[in-house]
């Protein structure tokens, strides 16, 4: 399966199945940003809007972007609010958010999906303000280290991307 349809397939369980790497990265998260303010935000690999729930607590503005519509179209389902903007984006290319315009870009189990990483931190820089913060938290490299991967159940079985 490829894996944006894998990733279109796994949404609509990607908030109820075990996974202790999508709940120590919410926590992870929300204890590292709270300590910082921001109004404008990017999150590049959204998903289903697990931290843009307790991101739109504390910003005015939030970009999700995401290659899959599966897991945008159940963040949507979950965030109605007009201070959040989901985009079907392809990180590779180009991102559509205007050059300096977030405090902060948070992303969040994306970058183990991702060949280029130097495009993605050229993007970051020009998507940041000046005095931006790019916060990035992934899985732990012994875990890549030892193969370890994404992986959902499906009726067929494991789906590992």
């Amino acid at each position: 399966m490829k894996i944006e349809k894998a990733y279109n397939h796994w949404a609509g369980q990607y908030d109820t199945n075990k996974n202790k790497t999508r709940d120590l990265d919410k926590r992870a998260t929300i204890e590292t940003l709270s300590k910082f303010d921001f109004n404008t935000v990017v999150e590049p690999g959204s998903g289903t809007g697990k931290n843009t729930e307790w991101l739109i607590t504390r910003a005015e503005q939030i970009l999700c972007l995401d290659f899959s519509q599966g897991m945008l179209d159940k963040a949507a389902e979950k965030i109605t609010s007009p201070q959040v903007k989901f985009i079907k984006t392809d990180l590779n290319r180009d991102w559509a958010v205007p050059n300096e315009f977030a405090d902060l870009i948070t992303c969040n189990l994306t970058l183990e999906h991702i060949k280029n990483l130097d495009f993605i931190f050229n993007q970051a820089y020009l998507k940041l303000k000046p005095d931006g913060k790019f916060f990035i938290c992934e899985l732990h490299p012994f875990k890549q280290y030892t193969g370890s991967k994404a992986k959902f159940d499906t009726e067929g079985g494991t789906e590992e991307l």
